[in-house]
């Protein structure tokens, strides 16, 4: 089966040959304003928000440095009893919604459903308020930080983290075989480095069918004096893009799984609850989208033919990450993806594969104990079964 996936995933070259060609990396100026306003409160030790500081980030300790007395700010200490309760996923749908900041303005039509969270309460009406509220401040917010002027001081900053990624990423066609196992695209896969945030971070947002965004902040240490920004990773940069990316491609699909076959597999959620939402995968939605997605990355590193981010993939997740049911997962997802199967039909299997094996499990545990108890023994003998399902 193995083979004939890679030969199935890299013939979609034929049929796709420019999606490598819709892959662009570009700054966004309203993600980097946004970085900055996180990092002068709660990266800075001198903030009373104060939360924690990587003292390797070089680039924070500048920005801290320069910036951090805006950390007080008025108009920011107004605004940020409004948006503090959120994360900071919460705003990239906006910020890439919007015109630039400092001109930014609700466009007409906006749908303001993917937002409700702007309101502590979900109350629709409080959540528009606080929306409009969030955008003037960071109009004016713009203007007293002079950010015109940071950006065009630190033009050869940004241009090298942007070198970083290109001289890279073009290596190896990922986004054909991606857009193939979930048979689904976009216009423009756009990867957004970003400078003002922490390392360590990465978000993904889309807009229909239109544009997917990858945001994500420095991989590995920067050094200033060299004009290193610490996006020279290819394997991460391309890894962070199929994942981020992915998330975007899965969602036609994700949403159409019918809730009877979430109820049905949810009784598996609390084996993997505590660890998982120590990564904050808080719901089960949430832990199987992960699971699918991160399926998806090894699956791509074998059809890449990447044996060893295959295999540091799979170690990583599944024995040091806890996602235990991705070798039943990612199996079922092979086995429809050879089938053909249509792509709703063949996320919504791989979920119900799960529940189907955990029966299967329950069943040989019977037999096993029965066997067990049939040897004259008083009572069974502790026996944990060795299995995809389980972490033994």
């Amino acid at each position: 089966m193995k083979k004939v996936f890679v030969l199935i995933v890299l013939s979609g070259i034929t049929f796709f040959s420019s999606a490598q060609n819709k892959l662009k990396v570009s700054v966004n100026r309203n993600i980097e304003l946004l970085g900055l306003v996180y990092t002068v409160v709660y990266e800075n030790i001198e903030n009373n928000r104060f939360d924690t500081t990587d003292e390797n980030w070089e680039y924070g300790q500048w920005l801290v440095k320069e910036y951090g007395h805006f950390g007080n700010n008025k108009t920011l200490l107004e605004i940020l009893p409004k948006i503090e309760h959120l994360w900071i996923s919460d705003f990239t749908y906006l910020l890439t919604s919007i015109e630039d900041f400092p001109n930014a303005k609700v466009p007409e039509g906006f749908d303001f459903n993917h937002l409700i969270r702007f309101s502590k309460s979900r109350d629709p009406k409080e959540a528009v308020e606080n929306i409009k509220l969030f955008i003037d401040f960071m109009n004016k917010f713009y203007k007293e930080v002079e950010f015109d002027s940071y950006l065009e001081k630190q033009t050869v900053y940004y241009q090298k983290a942007v070198n970083e990624i290109e001289k890279n990423i073009y290596s190896k066609d990922f986004i054909t075989p991606l857009e193939s196992i979930y048979n689904h695209q976009f216009d423009q896969y756009l990867i957004v480095p970003t400078l003002t945030l922490p390392p360590g971070m990465g978000f993904a947002t889309n807009h229909k069918n239109k544009t997917t965004y990858n945001i994500f902040s420095a991989v590995n240490n920067q050094d200033l004096k060299t004009n290193r920004m610490g996006f020279d990773d290819v394997d991460f940069v391309r890894e962070q893009c199929i994942h981020e990316f992915g998330h975007s491609l899965l969602e036609p699909s994700f949403i159409k799984i019918p809730n009877e076959i979430f109820k049905e597999t949810l009784p598996l959620f609390e084996a993997v609850k505590t660890s998982m939402r120590k990564q904050n995968y808080l719901s089960w939605g949430a832990v199987i989208n992960e699971h699918f997605v991160r399926s998806v990355e090894i699956m791509m590193a074998r059809a890449l033919g990447l044996k060893e981010s295959e295999a540091r993939l799979y170690k990583s997740y599944v024995e040091e990450k806890d996602f235990i049911y991705l070798p039943q997962i990612m199996n079922s997802l092979m086995d429809g993806y050879d089938k053909d199967k249509d792509r709703d039909t063949m996320f919504a299997t791989a979920l119900r594969s799960l529940s189907v094996e955990k029966k299967k499990e329950v069943q040989e545990e019977k037999i096993i104990q029965g066997v067990i108890k049939s040897d004259k023994t008083k009572k069974p003998v502790p026996f944990t079964h060795i299995g995809v399902l389980n972490k033994n």
